[in-house]
């Protein structure tokens, strides 16, 4: 019996280690197919999001100087306009930029998205702030001037900082 035992112990122990070993190669196998799979899924998947985030950077860039002060007076006629509708035009058109592009955030960080929602709300808050300095009886040219003059004085405008941090996050992409 126990040499019945000894001889059933004398095969299974090889066999046993010959089974542990071709489940260990053949684990390593799939794993490295796995892997390879996965970078290669990933890749294809950069492939197809990488333009789109450049996209978005383009848009959002392209946004950005859309809502500095100087772009903005140079496609709003404020020669016939009173303060008011200056203020009122220059900060509705800020704000349909920004809607037209709240798609983009998808492809960007939520720091720099929250730098270039708050570079707008800055823009509005500063034609608001300078319109109100300058009271109801002004006209469109004063509140032009006046936004262009004191912007100058600025050594960075919000517009500037999200701008950097823009090109910044771009930069990382390569």
């Amino acid at each position: 019996m126990t040499t019945d035992f000894l001889d059933l112990l004398k095969m299974t122990i090889p066999a046993g280690a010959v089974l542990y070993g071709a489940y260990f190669i053949v684990k390593m196998f799939l794993q490295k197919e796995y892997d390879s799979l996965s970078i290669k899924y990933k890749g294809n998947q950069l492939e197809q999001t990488l333009p789109l985030r450049l996209q978005a950077f383009e848009r959002l860039a392209l946004f950005l100087e859309r809502i500095s002060y100087r772009e903005l007076l140079d496609r709003v006629d404020y020669s016939a306009m009173d303060v008011v509708t200056l203020q009122h035009a220059l900060v509705l058109t800020i704000k349909e930029e920004f809607n037209h592009n709240l798609s983009q955030q998808i492809y960007v960080s939520n720091e720099l998205w929250e730098m270039i929602r708050g570079a707008k709300e800055e823009e509005i808050s500063f034609i608001n702030q300078v319109a109100k300095s300058l009271g109801d009886k002004s006209t469109g040219f004063d509140l032009a001037k006046t936004l262009l003059e004191q912007s100058l004085q600025q050594e960075s405008s919000p517009v500037d900082v999200a701008l950097t941090q823009l090109k910044s996050e771009v930069s990382h992409l390569f």
